[in-house]
């Protein structure tokens, strides 16, 4: 029995299912790394003092962690408003990376979007730390995922935090428009 749909229908159910699956692995890991510091922090909506702790130099560097709330983060945010927007930039990045494969998967029948996706994240591990130029941080999706990148004041010449979420949020409306327009010339059975 097949069920026929539109292609617009087929697109935008396509997209809610995958920002859900999103959303529920960056709560599911958000849960899971609460529950395994459950018995090292106290449960407050501020930072913990294992956080401080950890993140006071040389602490990061004796457990051999790489943490994404450096004393400077701790300053700008409270843990809450951290939380939060790591969690918008994460998803913003995850459907990016998504989309990224839907598309170029659509034009071909290899997985080359996939190769094309995994790339984006490798180019960023590969020089993270590495004293990228600044500019680079303006055109690599996964590097405005990290609050520690993002400029709050518009001060430096990192990207801001409003740049990262406008600059994230029209590249996954352009990509979700891609994905409708290559749609129209496939066949969905």
């Amino acid at each position: 029995m097949q069920i026929r749909i539109s292609r617009a229908a087929w697109i935008a159910g396509l997209t809610l299912f995958i920002t859900a699956v999103c959303a529920i692995f960056w709560l599911c890991v958000a849960l899971f790394s609460a529950i395994i510091m459950m018995p090292y922090v106290d449960p407050s909506l501020e930072w913990g003092a294992l956080s401080e702790t950890l993140n006071r130099g040389i602490g990061s560097i004796l457990i051999g962690g790489r943490f994404h709330f450096t004393r400077k983060l701790q300053l700008l945010y409270s843990a809450l408003e951290a939380f939060f927007m790591e969690f918008g930039l994460h998803m913003l990045v995850s459907l990016f990376l998504i989309f990224v494969a839907i598309n170029i998967n659509m034009l071909n029948t290899k997985l080359s979007g996939n190769i094309v996706a995994f790339a984006f994240v490798l180019f960023d591990f590969c020089f993270y730390g590495l004293g990228m130029p600044y500019a680079v941080y303006y055109f690599s999706p996964v590097s405005l995922c990290n609050l520690n990148m993002l400029d709050a004041y518009n001060t430096t010449v990192f990207p801001s935090v409003t740049y990262a979420f406008a600059l994230l949020g029209s590249l996954n409306v352009l990509l979700i428009a891609g994905a409708r327009i290559q749609a129209r010339k496939i066949e969905i059975a």
